[in-house]
């Protein structure tokens, strides 16, 4: 059994940040993951809600909207 996103769980992801054009904006670098804390507000709302019950492996995009990111 896979492990599920939830609060206070240490996460890994690689992403990708596109336009709806497809212009990317800003990736994981160099193969590297962006690791956080789930549920601690270190990532944008709009994520952080698209990640949650998400597990180990999953592939997934998310449309973010500007309330749910910087405005």
């Amino acid at each position: 059994m896979s492990e599920t996103i939830a609060p206070n769980k240490v996460v890994a992801i690689n992403y990708a940040v596109k336009t709806e054009d497809g212009q990317t904006l800003d990736q994981s670098k160099d193969g590297s993951p962006l690791n956080f804390i789930h549920g601690r507000g270190m990532l944008i709302p709009g994520l952080e809600n698209a990640l949650e019950g998400k597990t180990v492996g999953d592939s997934f995009t998310a449309e973010v909207k500007p309330e749910e990111a910087y405005g």
